[in-house]
């Protein structure tokens, strides 16, 4: 239908999980959120970076 759109939310591999599809550079802080492949490419972390990983539950 005409004016209909879709929102596409843009968010870093490192923080929300996901694929990489380059090398990535991480500073800073911030949280991740789920499981990051790196499918061959580089995750460098520079010096004083803090990442918070969440917890996951296996049930089996």
């Amino acid at each position: 239908m005409p004016g209909e759109g879709k929102l596409y939310k843009l968010a870093p591999v490192m923080r929300e999980g996901g694929t990489l599809v380059t090398n990535e550079d991480c500073s800073g802080r911030f949280d991740c959120k789920g499981k990051v492949n790196n499918s061959g490419f580089d995750i460098n972390i520079r010096p004083g970076t803090t990442i918070n990983f969440a917890l996951t539950v296996r049930q089996e």
